[in-house]
């Protein structure tokens, strides 16, 4: 089998909360036979399907549907939903029923807080999930063959017939496999470009490995040690503007990692539409926009060219200007 490619076989009996890892994340294709699929925590696709609609009225067919998906979230421990986000239909009446059942889904996420819902863009779910190869589009029926091809790539033996359930694993495998798991939601999920947001250049002062002494107790060592980095972090903190302490206050501090292809300023927009939290990216002396930032955020390079400067690093940090 190569190495792309994973294990895949056919059962009649429910897959069982024991056999997999939680929480899980459903991923959903609401069209009119309302694709699904659903992977467990170690990027495992351990069931896949549709909801069909046939002659029921939409709003009969909302409920059922919502109540479907309520019903596999529960038994499955799920704690995140990825959906399609609706494009530009040619066809208004199909548009409107997508927008109906979206409103739906998200309204999941917003009456149960436990609940994460984000929307991945069409093109962009499945440009990730042929990567590093390129997926070809073109008209809608070459567009669906080429989900299918793709698909068909990592799970060969899959018994799937219906198009709806293929686009619901090609999101899985875009996210879950390609991007590397639900952590790195933001780089998929649908965003706001213009979001208000605040910046501020520090000292590279969070590290991620915090000594501390303690005794030989392996519990209370590591539970000392979260209490110490929270008591460093809130002291770091503390002496931000208001922004970025609420920010803080409103969901800790969150890491982002550095990718040198793209822009940063775009990478926090990304993740804090979606969440509101306190970021930060480690920007290195060999970025090449080191000295940019610098500039165009009334500070002086000469402040971080120091011995004491940890290897000349800094830390640009984001939040948002209003709360979510």
């Amino acid at each position: 089998m190569r190495r792309k490619q994973q294990k895949t076989f056919r059962r009649s009996e429910e897959v069982t909360l024991e056999e997999i890892k939680t929480p899980a994340v459903l991923f959903l294709d609401q069209a009119s036979n309302g694709g699904f699929s659903v992977f467990d925590a170690d990027s495992r696709l351990f069931m896949s399907g549709v909801f069909k609609r046939g002659r029921t009225r939409l709003p009969e067919f909302k409920k059922q549907f919502i109540e479907f998906v309520s019903m596999l979230v529960d038994k499955y421990k799920i704690d995140t939903i990825f959906y399609e986000e609706v494009y530009n239909e040619a066809n208004m009446v199909t548009t409107e029923v997508l927008f109906y059942l979206k409103h739906a889904i998200t309204d999941l996420g917003y009456f149960n807080k436990d609940i994460k819902v984000f929307g991945l863009v069409s093109d962009r779910w499945k440009s990730d999930m042929a990567k590093p190869e390129k997926f070809k589009f073109g008209k809608s029926d070459a567009v669906k063959k080429e989900v299918r091809k793709w698909v068909k790539e990592i799970y060969p033996l899959i018994a799937v017939t219906v198009q709806d359930e293929f686009d619901a694993i090609g999101m899985g495998i875009a996210v879950m496999i390609k991007g590397k798991g639900k952590q790195n939601f933001y780089k998929q999920a649908k965003f706001n470009k213009r979001l208000p947001v605040e910046f501020h250049i520090y000292e590279s002062v969070f590290d991620s490995e915090r000594d501390v002494e303690v005794g030989n107790d392996v519990i209370q060592n590591i539970k000392e040690k979260e209490e110490e980095k929270k008591r460093y972090e809130e002291g770091i903190v503390s002496k931000l503007r208001k922004p970025f302490r609420e920010a803080y206050k409103a969901g800790g501090l969150v890491e982002l990692e550095l990718d040198r292809r793209k822009g940063i300023e775009k990478m926090f927009r990304q993740f804090l539409s979606h969440k509101d939290a306190l970021t930060y990216v480690r920007i290195p002396h060999d970025y090449k926009y080191w000295g940019m930032f610098l500039l165009k955020h009334g500070e002086s390079p000469e402040r971080f060219e120091r011995e004491d400067s940890k290897n000349l690093e800094y830390i640009l940090l984001c939040a948002r200007k209003k709360r979510l």
